[in-house]
């Protein structure tokens, strides 16, 4: 049992009010960013192309992709370009993870093969991921209208100091906004030891361009087994 001087009491006050002080400064400025940022999420559904840098696989990849996060659902076609731009097709996939079913057709034989999907494989929403911090904006190219894009930058760590990821995205707003509202496209991703957005993909980037929100009637009409 003591009893505190003056001076000691008066110490641990303005300790106390310091750290008080800080959390509120914390707070402050977390809920000002998120109110700064234009960016949430990406559109319910849409359709658009990506091209994806493995560094797990040591591959690249061109894309084309239609994506539902209604009913959790994603349909890829993967293809490769040569230099007179035309495009040469490889396979197309369709994954429903509500029914966890998988189709995959490959090309130039057609040939459709059916497969389920593994329960650890879940739906993973393309948008800022959560609790990543918002960087601020920042222009891509020119920083000049007409010249640049300007987006909002996000970054998030995952793991311990061992196995540590990191996530980084850039996104822009898909249309004047209001209120809560913040739908935006992706522009970039990238996953450092991390899971990317599609199954079996680990340490990836992605550019995505060419996204529209009007989906083909037929995306997600899969081939038929022989």
């Amino acid at each position: 049992f003591s009893i505190l001087t003056p001076f000691a009491a008066l110490a641990r006050l303005t300790i106390f009010k310091m750290k008080f002080f800080l959390v509120f400064a914390a707070l402050v400025a977390f809920a000002y960013s998120q109110q700064n940022t234009r960016c949430l999420t990406t559109p319910d559904k849409w359709h658009g192309y990506f091209r994806e840098v493995d560094y797990e696989r040591q591959r690249f990849r061109f894309a084309e992709m239609d994506y539902d996060a209604t009913n959790k659902q994603i349909h890829i076609m993967e293809y490769e370009r040569d230099e007179n731009t035309r495009r040469r097709d490889i396979f197309q996939e369709w994954i429903y993870f509500t029914t966890r079913e998988g189709y995959r057709e490959e090309y130039p034989s057609k040939r459709c093969l059916e497969a389920t999907i593994p329960s650890n494989l879940t739906f993973r929403p393309i948008g800022v991921l959560d609790g990543a911090r918002f960087l601020g904006r920042e222009w891509i190219g020119a920083e000049i209208t007409g010249l640049g894009l300007e987006v909002d930058q996000f970054m998030a760590e995952r793991g311990d100091e061992r196995d540590r990821g990191y996530y980084h995205g850039s996104f822009v707003p898909a249309a004047p906004q209001s209120g809560a509202d913040k739908v935006c496209i992706p522009v970039l991703e990238s996953y450092v030891n991390l899971d990317g957005p599609f199954p079996d993909r680990h340490n990836v980037h992605y550019e995505f361009f060419n996204i529209s929100t009007a989906i083909p009637a037929n995306a997600f009409t899969h081939c038929t087994p022989s």
